[in-house]
């Protein structure tokens, strides 16, 4: 049995780990961005851009399955929080959108039209775990009876 302290430390910790994750990622893929942009801009063709791309594209795509494992272990850690079930959820859809972009952007020849579904799900990854962060540090968590 742990106290509820020692509960919202737990939680605490495990969000963190993830916010600080979800950074990393999105500099990475700020880098890779930048490369591909500047691949079009040199005059490679969308379906010719993944043979050109530096070694930042092959560790974003990696680090998106630490970032998914990590996740599921924060949601099934955490889902019981009445305070954090919703961002969880919301969550979880923009982390599967954001994969499921990335495969199509990789796979798919690099369609501009999933370059924003990306984006703004590694946008509302990283608003839901601040958001997240935030109550955890200005309320004590309440587990749903």
């Amino acid at each position: 049995v742990s106290s509820p302290e020692m509960t919202d430390r737990k939680a605490r910790a495990s969000v963190i780990i993830f916010f600080m994750l979800i950074i990393i990622q999105i500099l990475i893929g700020t880098q890779v961005r930048e490369t591909v942009d500047e691949l079009l801009k040199s005059g490679i063709d969308r379906p010719d851009l993944m043979e050109r791309m530096s070694i930042n594209f092959y560790i974003h795509r990696s680090y998106s399955i630490l970032l998914l494992l990590v996740f599921i272990w924060l949601y099934r850690n955490n889902r019981h929080f009445a305070d954090m079930r919703k961002d969880l959820q919301y969550t979880s859809v923009c982390v599967g959108a954001g994969i499921a972009a990335g495969v199509g952007l990789s796979y798919l020849g690099m369609p501009a039209a999933l370059q924003p579904v990306h984006l703004i799900s590694a946008i509302l990854i990283f608003l839901f775990t601040s958001k997240m962060l935030i109550r955890l540090y200005t309320k004590p968590l309440v587990s749903r009876s």
